[in-house]
């Protein structure tokens, strides 16, 4: 367990040691020179490259192959290395507390996420199955894009992107996929506290402040972003040991929370309250809701999209960032003067697409909107500032666009528009329960900066800002008022719930006040501002996702704005958490009060409401933590997320290795279809062998047609409760089936009358216990006029 551990960090550290000197490059007008991203950037590359090759059809899916591509980008990196060999030594040299911040976070964070993982590997439950099936499909696809194996003869519909990153590095660290899950993500934790100091780091830097000063504001960037949960966890110590009146408890109307036991231990236990660490992210009456945050993912173990995004989608705020901090105009002349550096920007900021493609546009407008801010700062005017804003971003955009186009090309989503929240608004309190740690940390500063100064809140600029807020609550009422719903009704229902919009709405005001002030001062004159105004912009950005929706969703089959809110709420952490860690130096430092004043009084109340608001936040990850390990007891550890499904369903496990072995890349099985969340389609999900179909419902969400769907189904359980082997035969040859499953899940689900023809008819392939292989025959040639 140890050397497999070992060989994943072995493996990211030399990728890092590759990126680099692209990372130098460009990230450099960043106080760190881009060090805390360089392992993202270097994946990422990478993995563009690898991804390429098997996508062209020029290399196979091998570990060589991905050895190949590396050295490619290294022969990059080291024609940038000899070029600027002494300014890299010295810059290294001059930022060694830096690089030694770096790779302290990094290999802490990673041994222990790894750790924990090693208490709970196990790849059930969940969408763990369906994350596992993505896995063995980039690993095991010779080319891409890889199959689907829950829908032969198909490919991977889906952002499938980060599975291929992950598979490339198991495959280099020569790792099984059942280890390279359970590592992959404790990685993914790792680099995600990694790239969250960075962008805490540069933010306070970038102020020319002490060095040790914009590093406790990194480490406080990992600590907001990776580990920090939400109020609903000190609710659940209270609960647990018996605080709180019933009463109370049904007032916060949290979905079974005033149900949940006395706990048997001083913390929240799984023992007495199963999984109770879930409520966190169900902050809602009927638990209709998804508010997700990253320590939350970590703890659940689903590798999905948006998890492996979070360390990629920091790195492009620290692009961002960057973009703050360059000197000059930006403009179309930027890129024409360095077109590798638009190569390079652009694909770092168009993996977000294919990585979790609702990445793209949150990201991709907080860097639009600090060009903006920046080019405003140096054109003083806003015709001449959005031209050269148009000029710097539309390269960047098709560059993002062109690069991943053969993604884009066989990609089919789900989403059918926008469409109006009605009666399903976030409650005042659950609001709270959720933001309320990271609001503190973040939101005075923009009401601060905006409160201090007349000048940013005059009447025109006030008109402008709220415009954008004002044009969204008018399209919201258009859509309900050309649709079935009554205007009147959803306005009204909404009653107290329209403060959690106006709270949001009033953050984004006053940040978007706060960073056009910013954006109009000399740099020379307001060294702050160089760290300032990207925060507000973060800000900005986080509290329109979090405006938009309380008003809109998009259209998809759960016809809610579950969704919706699961993946703009999550984006809007990250963004918060990371402008929250400069928000606390900012406010500890530069907060402008006198002694003795209200303004100091003020100021030291928020240090008390806050300090008791983050310790209760920090409450969730540690009783968590404890309860998913059962207090970190002395259970058998290991990283193979298999090791448990061999000792119970040993059979399963054997068809499993045998198929590995066996199985060549164009052969599809057949195994029982059973609902979701379920074993279905188990087989196909630990090899990446294709079934014709696994969990049904999910292809759907993949924007699979429901009639296909549907059909396959019909047929799949034809095959197994049919009688006749010729009805069966025609149905498996029609979906080019080799191998017939027939284990302890279809003599479950299906009569033994049908599953009998199997045993009768066809060669066995490979037998255990209680299940078989069974080889289908290729078919007879046909003959015409007496010719084969």
């Amino acid at each position: 367990m140890l050397g497999d551990t070992f060989a994943w960090w072995l493996a990211v550290e030399v990728i890092g040691f590759v990126g680099l000197p692209l990372s130098w490059v460009v990230f450099r007008n960043l106080p760190d020179r881009g060090y805390a991203f360089a392992k993202p950037v270097g994946i990422l590359l990478g993995g563009y490259l690898f991804w390429l090759a098997l996508t062209a059809n020029v290399l196979p899916n091998r570990a060589g192959s991905a050895f190949w591509c590396f050295l490619l980008l290294a022969a990059a990196s080291g024609y940038i290395y000899l070029t600027r060999k002494q300014e890299i030594h010295d810059g290294l040299r001059d930022r060694i507390a830096v690089v030694l911040a770096v790779e302290a976070i990094f290999t802490l964070g990673f041994f222990v996420a790894a750790f924990l993982r090693s208490y709970v590997p196990e790849i059930e439950a969940t969408e763990k199955p369906m994350d596992f099936m993505f896995l063995n499909a980039a690993s095991r696809s010779r080319y891409y894009p890889p199959e689907d194996p829950w829908l032969a003869g198909f490919a991977v519909s889906y952002y499938y992107f980060g599975y291929v990153l992950q598979a490339m590095v198991g495959k280099l660290a020569g790792l099984a996929t059942s280890v390279t899950y359970n590592v992959a993500l404790a990685s993914t934790a790792a680099l995600a506290m990694t790239a969250a100091f960075g962008v805490g780091y540069n933010l306070v830097a970038a102020a020319r402040r002490a060095v040790a000063a914009a590093i406790i504001a990194g480490i406080a960037a990992a600590v907001l972003v990776a580990v920090l949960g939400n109020l609903e966890g000190a609710l659940e110590f209270a609960k647990a040991n018996g605080y709180g009146s019933d009463a109370f408890f049904r007032k916060i109307d949290i979905a079974n929370l005033a149900g949940a036991p006395a706990s048997d231990s001083w913390y929240p236990s799984d023992r007495t309250s199963f999984w109770w660490w879930w409520r966190a992210t169900r902050v809602c009456p009927d638990a209709h809701c998804i508010m997700e945050f990253p320590f939350f993912s970590f703890l659940l173990g689903d590798l999905h999209p948006h998890v492996m995004a979070i360390p990629f989608a920091l790195t492009a705020v620290g692009l961002a960032i960057g973009f703050w901090l360059a000197r000059g105009p930006l403009d179309l002349d930027s890129w024409v003067l360095n077109p590798p550096l638009l190569l390079a920007t652009g694909l770092l900021q168009g993996g977000l697409g294919f990585l979790n493609t609702w990445d793209l546009p949150t990201f991709g407008s907080l860097a639009t909107l600090v060009v903006l801010a920046r080019n405003l700062r140096e054109h003083r005017t806003w015709p001449r500032a959005i031209g050269a804003t148009i000029g710097f971003m539309g390269p960047v955009v098709a560059v993002a666009v062109v690069g991943y186009l053969p993604f884009y090309l066989t990609f089919h989503s789900q989403a059918e528009g926008l469409e109006p929240v009605t009666g399903d608004a976030t409650r005042p309190l659950h609001a709270a329960i959720i933001w309320l740690p990271l609001a503190l940390v973040a939101a005075p500063v923009p009401l601060v900066r905006v409160v201090s100064d007349a000048a940013s809140r005059t009447r025109p600029r006030l008109a402008m800002v709220l415009a954008a807020p004002a044009a969204l609550l008018m399209l919201w009422a258009a859509l309900i008022a050309t649709g079935d719903g009554s205007l009147g009704d959803a306005i009204t229902d909404r009653g107290w719930n329209w403060t959690s919009a106006l709270a949001f709405g009033a953050l984004f005001t006053f940040s978007a006040l706060a960073l056009w002030r910013e954006a109009e001062r000399p740099a020379a004159e307001d060294d702050e501002g160089s760290g300032l105004a990207p925060m507000l912009a973060m800000t900005a950005v986080a509290s329109m996702l979090l405006f938009g929706a309380e008003f809109f969703f998009i259209g998809d089959v759960f016809n809610s704005r579950l969704n919706t809110v699961f993946k703009l709420y999550y984006q809007a952490w990250l963004l918060l958490g990371c402008a929250g860690a400069f928000g606390l130096y900012w406010l500890a430092r530069e907060w402008p009060v006198r002694r003795g004043s209200i303004g100091e009084t003020v100021r030291g109340a928020w240090g008390g409401v806050t300090a008791v608001a983050l310790l209760g936040a920090l409450l969730y990850p540690l009783g968590a933590t404890l309860s998913r390990t059962d207090g970190l007891g002395g259970r058998e550890r290991t990283l193979d997320g298999l090791a448990a499904a061999a000792r119970h369903s040993a059979d399963d496990m054997g068809a499993v290795d045998w198929l590995r072995r066996n199985a060549y890349g164009d052969d599809v099985i057949l195994e029982g279809v059973l609902g979701q969340y379920s074993l279905g389609g188990r087989i196909a999900a630990r090899t990446g062998v294709p079934t014709v179909l696994g969990w049904a419902g999910h292809e759907i969400q993949w924007g699979r047609d429901p009639a296909l769907v549907a059909a396959r189904e019909a047929d799949v359980n034809r095959a197994y409760t049919s009688t006749s082997l010729a009805e069966a035969l025609e149905i498996l040859r029609r979906y080019n089936v080799t191998y017939v499953i027939v284990g302890s899940v279809e003599r479950t689900k299906y009569p033994a009358a049908g599953l009998q023809k199997f045993s009768d008819s066809l060669p066995s392939a490979y037998s255990r216990g209680n299940l078989t292989i069974f080889r289908v025959p290729p078919a007879e040639p046909r003959v015409e006029s007496g010719r084969p």
